[in-house]
C-alpha cells in the first residue's frame, strides 16, 4: 500500500469545482472551459 499525506496553510478562500476544473469562481470556471475548448489550455 502506498500513502502520501499532504498538508498546507489554510487560503480562506472560496473554491467551487466542476469536474476536472476547480477555480475560486463559477466565471472562472466558465473561461476555463471555453479556453478548453478552444484549445488556449497547454498541456501539464
Amino acid at each position: 500500500m502506498k500513502t502520501i499525506l499532504l498538508a498546507a496553510r489554510p487560503l480562506h478562500e472560496p473554491v467551487t469545482q466542476y469536474g476536472s476544473f476547480v477555480m475560486n469562481t463559477k466565471e472562472a470556471i466558465k473561461r476555463a472551459i471555453e479556453d478548453y475548448r478552444l484549445g488556449r489550455l497547454t498541456e501539464v
